[in-house]
């Protein structure tokens, strides 16, 4: 993610990771398959796939730290990342698993589904930031705005006015990033890059606070598509 002016950058993580040995023997985990086991009881299985889990996390997310100091280090810009756990599609427990790490903001993509997650984290993790990622559908704002702290995937100006007639309602103000098709492809919501009037239009709607603005790149191995788009983004703000 990108953002203008002196904006935080913002980082995702994602769970899963690929198939890989383990050090006790017959044990694999990976993306689909959480182990094959030789020799061991169902409790031990479990008991073993939950150190697998909380090990392997704590190895890759500090693996991804060391990047993000380094990526700090040779940029110019001298922004700081903030690193956000995206656990959608994932239970409750991946929230806890992360938090006992030290990351604290989340991103969700569906209302309904992080409300009952974000229920039984507001009592034994209240300082949990809470951010909706996805595709924010009209008649879902006003859930939204009541159970999220950020909206990272404002797509157009009329959704940012009903963002904030909502936020109105709730006596909130809330913080959103600005969702930029960059990328041109017709399958993606966003403002166009050439929409520059829509978008300074954005930083006047009342009870909101544009933070920065988003994009995702093209799923391609091509690393100059991908890097021209993040390139055109820095050249909006």
């Amino acid at each position: 993610r990108d953002s203008p002016r002196n904006f935080n950058t913002i980082f995702r993580i994602h769970f899963g990771s690929r198939l890989v040995p383990w050090k006790y023997p017959g044990i694999w985990h990976g993306d689909r398959e959480w182990e094959k086991t030789l020799r061991l009881p169902l409790r031990s299985q479990r008991r073993l796939r939950k150190r697998i889990i909380n090990t392997n996390l704590k190895e890759r997310l500090g693996a991804v730290t060391e990047k993000i100091k380094s990526a700090e280090k040779r940029s110019p810009f001298g922004n700081k990342v903030k690193v956000v756990a995206v656990t959608k599609t994932k239970p409750f427990k991946h929230i806890v698993d992360v938090y006992q790490l030290g990351i604290t903001s989340i991103g969700e993509n569906r209302v309904n589904d992080a409300i009952k997650k974000f229920e039984s984290s507001s009592e034994n993790m209240p300082d949990v930031e809470k951010r909706f990622i996805g595709h924010l559908q009209s008649n879902k704002t006003k859930k939204c705005v009541n159970a999220f702290d950020t909206i990272d995937s404002i797509h157009s100006l009329k959704l940012l006015k009903k963002v904030s007639k909502e936020c109105e309602k709730a006596k909130k103000k809330i913080e959103v990033l600005l969702e930029i098709n960059t990328s041109g492809e017709t399958q993606k919501k966003g403002f166009s890059a050439e929409d520059i009037n829509e978008i300074l239009q954005c930083f006047e709607i009342q009870n909101v606070q544009v933070v920065g603005l988003m994009t995702m790149a093209p799923f391609t191995k091509d690393e100059k598509k991908i890097r021209s788009c993040f390139s055109l983004l820095r050249n909006i703000k």
